[in-house]
């Protein structure tokens, strides 16, 4: 069965993400029931060749196959409905297979989980690239990686990175885009963080050029110890660099005068579980350096430092904050 409901040609859009998976499970059945005749050999290479992102969910595809080739017939066939012919149950497995990178509903937005590399996790990932460049990819953060002979960019999908580039013996630019444009390294170690409608940079060394997407001759040097921010049209003014917004690639949450409801949301970026805050507290305003991979030693702080009462609950899972006495300020 060649799946030729899937076949668009060059006039029509490209297919929904969404659409782009179930064809690529449609690919992959096809293959399972014998090897393809050379006009389905060559329409596959053509649906492969659509967009990186068909090669992509292709890729996950084929990493995914083996593990669901181990699940027998008979732990699946009596959860589905027995009357559907075998390749709709083993479909319905494939698109299962899918849901825990986000499920279907995802696919309308950017494939974060089809980044060449992501973070889920609480703390902070270090990745090393093939030039010896270093990338620490912050908590919910994706980024895909576009080395050739011309050039070394770094697409930031979603969240932070900080990045201490090396030197190319083949002098290829390193460059990193956004939604809003480019932030090129000038021999540099710098932070990128991609919000919704605007890109923060802040260069601790070197410099960077920033580029707004839509007027990229109006690009903006940032130098040494100089943070700015900009958007698909121009760049801000450039501002000193601000440590809090760096403290978080070594270890730590530094913040000064933000309310307490504010900062514990910050805390739950990096951990796990629910923090219950009395509204009374919410306004209280917190100054200081807290270690991202501590709660306990940040909850200790806070306790000791504005006379809060902490009490846990479910294994520390559920977590409720209520004034000791009187709160204070700092």
């Amino acid at each position: 069965m060649t799946p030729f409901k899937h076949q668009a040609s060059k006039q029509e859009a490209a297919p929904q993400h969404a659409e782009i998976l179930e064809q690529a499970v449609d690919w992959l059945l096809c293959q399972q029931q014998g090897q393809l005749s050379a006009a389905e050999q060559q329409q596959f290479e053509a649906w492969l060749a659509q967009s990186a992102t068909h090669r992509k969910v292709w890729n996950h595809a084929q990493r995914l196959q083996d593990k669901l080739q181990l699940i027998p017939n008979d732990a699946v066939l009596p959860v589905l409905a027995t009357d559907q012919p075998q390749v709709d149950w083993k479909k319905y497995l494939w698109l299962l297979a899918f849901l825990p990178l986000g499920g279907l509903s995802y696919y309308g937005q950017q494939q974060h989980w089809l980044a060449d590399y992501r973070n889920g996790q609480q703390t902070p990932k270090r990745i090393y690239l093939s030039d010896g460049s270093e990338i620490l990819l912050h908590n919910d953060s994706a980024i895909d990686v576009n080395y050739n002979q011309n050039k070394r960019e770094i697409h930031l999908l979603k969240g932070e990175i900080w990045i201490k580039t090396q030197h190319d013996p083949a002098q290829r630019p390193f460059s990193v885009r956004t939604a809003q444009g480019q932030a090129i390294a000038l021999g540099t170690e710098y932070l990128v963080a991609q919000h919704k409608h605007a890109t923060d940079v802040a260069v601790e060394l070197g410099a960077v050029l920033l580029q707004p997407q839509h007027h990229p001759t109006q690009a903006v040097r940032l130098e040494v110890n100089q943070q700015a921010q900009f958007n698909t049209e121009q760049v801000s003014a450039q501002k000193p660099l601000d440590l809090q917004q760096v403290a978080w690639r070594r270890g730590f949450l530094m913040v000064n005068e933000m309310p307490l409801a504010q900062f514990i949301q910050r805390i739950q970026d990096y951990h796990t579980g629910h923090i219950q805050l009395d509204h009374r507290l919410e306004q209280i305003k917190i100054s200081g350096s807290y270690p991202i991979d501590d709660r306990d030693k940040i909850l200790e702080m806070l306790a000791q430092d504005y006379a809060l009462q902490i009490d846990q609950y479910a294994a520390g899972y559920w977590l409720s904050i209520s004034p000791k006495t009187q709160p204070k300020q700092k």
